[in-house]
């Protein structure tokens, strides 16, 4: 189950980017940073199983930053005018 889990991680990470590159997200997209966020949660869930160190490291930092995307993108979007 835990193989399963890392492979939708790394769809998910793959999806952001590859829409990033399609340009159908910009990276500023709220949906951009919560696909990298559900990704490395998922490759964290599988390395908690089948553990690497190294893998471990990045998918956590990659969780931080991505969800600090997610902040980042949640308070402009509160700080737009309302028309």
């Amino acid at each position: 189950m835990d193989n399963y889990v890392g492979l939708l991680g790394v769809i998910f990470v793959l999806l952001a980017y590859l829409l990033l590159q399609f340009e159908y997200l910009r990276q500023i997209d709220a949906a951009f940073s919560w696909l990298n966020v559900l990704g490395s949660i998922c490759l964290i869930y599988s390395l908690w199983y089948n553990w690497n160190l190294s893998s471990f490291t990045i998918e956590v930092a990659w969780f931080f930053i991505s969800l600090f995307g997610v902040v980042k993108s949640l308070r402009k979007r509160l700080a737009r005018p309302i028309i």
